[in-house]
């Protein structure tokens, strides 16, 4: 009671001007500071917001990488399994038995092995086995027929395909390069 007195009597010693003029100052501040702390507030929602973007950002290329990681995981134990099953595997054997059980004997003119020890597979364990052969005068079928059966086997693919149409005959010349991964101990 006695604090409402006092107010009470520091009005009653103002005149109306005196009065309006306190009462807008007053006023003034309270929307000056009002503005103030709405201005910091809505700067600190927009730097979150910017902050909040980045972070998902970064979540998605995270959660993409780890999804990678294991389709590549996967295909490594894939691989590792493959490998396992058939230590003594050679790609000229396998191309031959593959031209063999086509009647494509006739038709091979040359072939070279190669070694590919790219710096990807050579810090795998692994070393990429390339197989380039050349095969003359075949029809588009038998070209056909070889390269299904290369698909078939999952232990080696095909790399390169060069196919030069005679221009007399009706038939074509092949070269084509096969590859498989051994590991570094098998290749050698």
């Amino acid at each position: 009671m006695k604090f409402l007195n006092k107010y009470k009597h520091f009005l009653e010693e103002f005149d109306d001007k005196k009065q309006l003029r306190t009462l807008f100052v007053v006023l003034g501040l309270l929307v000056l500071f009002g503005g103030f702390f709405l201005y910091r507030y809505t700067g600190m929602v927009k730097t979150l917001k910017k902050q909040m973007s980045s972070l998902n950002i970064a979540r998605r290329e995270t959660q993409s990488l780890l999804s990678k990681n294991a389709v590549v995981d996967k295909q490594r134990t894939t691989v590792e399994t493959m490998l396992s099953k058939d230590k003594s595997f050679k790609i000229i054997e396998y191309f031959k038995t593959v031209l063999d059980k086509l009647k494509l004997n006739a038709y091979r003119t040359s072939e070279k092995t190669s070694i590919n020890d790219t710096e990807g597979v050579r810090r795998s364990g692994y070393e990429e086995v390339n197989l380039v052969v050349q095969l003359t005068n075949m029809n588009m079928r038998q070209v056909v027929d070889l390269l299904f059966e290369i698909e078939q086997s999952e232990r080696v693919y095909t790399k390169k395909l060069e196919i030069v149409h005679s221009k007399t005959n009706p038939v074509v010349d092949l070269n084509l390069t096969i590859g498989t991964l051994l590991k570094k101990a098998e290749a050698e």
